[in-house]
């Protein structure tokens, strides 16, 4: 039986005051409540995924950048670009490491503040308001850091196969890079904002609905007082 399912039934059997199908209140808000932790769960169980994939992913990334630095000859293998040197190929690598551990750390933090609301004393429609509001800068933060990474690295990669045969010059194709380097990141823009939305817009609508459910109940509670 659905939530409003139970709301009317309640509502009903107050308005009639005859015995037979009886949900009480706390019962609607008991489910309610259940659903909404579970919502909750869910929320934590995807940003601990992601604090597992991009330490991982950046942690790789680190060691294989410090790699091509240090020890260049047993890094050969992984360049993959003629065009850069190992220690052009290390920076580059090492500027998507500390990108991705940056995005590693934020998501801690917001997973952690998101759990220390699921243990609160606060009421459950606060937490649920606050955790949509640390999910949603946990999205906009990830469409930043896809907006800057993916163009950053590309155009470090073009930059090095520009300049390769030259010394660096403020010149016309300092300017070329600059354009696309503002083109990628209008793109990535776009195409992260698609992509977070299709992963993530899903636990934003859950923590809508639990938001709806109990504002629903208050407001049948406030007329039936």
């Amino acid at each position: 039986m659905e939530i409003n399912d139970l709301k009317s039934v309640w509502k009903k059997a107050n308005d009639q005051e005859k015995p037979g199908y009886w949900v009480s209140e706390e019962d609607v808000r008991g489910m309610i409540r259940k659903k909404s932790r579970a919502t909750i769960s869910d929320v934590l169980g995807q940003l601990k995924q992601k604090i597992r994939m991009s330490g991982v992913i950046g942690s790789a990334t680190l060691i294989l950048s410090l790699t091509s630095i240090f020890v260049p000859d047993a890094s050969d293998n992984f360049v993959l670009n003629e065009s850069l040197t190992n220690v052009q190929y290390g920076i580059m690598m090492m500027t998507m490491s500390l990108c991705i551990l940056t995005i590693s750390i934020h998501t801690t933090i917001r997973y952690k503040q998101v759990k220390n609301l699921e243990q609160s004393a606060d009421s459950l429609k606060l937490s649920l308001y606050r955790t949509r509001q640390i999910f949603q800068k946990l999205i906009k933060a990830g469409i930043i850091s896809d907006t800057i990474i993916t163009p950053l690295v590309m155009v470090f990669i073009a930059g090095f196969k520009v300049y390769a045969n030259q010394a660096f010059l403020f010149d016309i194709r300092l300017f070329y890079l600059f354009l696309a380097a503002i083109i990628l990141a209008l793109f990535f823009n776009r195409l992260a904002a698609y992509l977070m939305k299709r992963k993530f817009g899903r636990f934003i609508r859950a923590l809508d609905s639990r938001l709806q459910e109990l504002e629903a109940l208050e407001s049948e509670e406030g007329q039936i007082g």
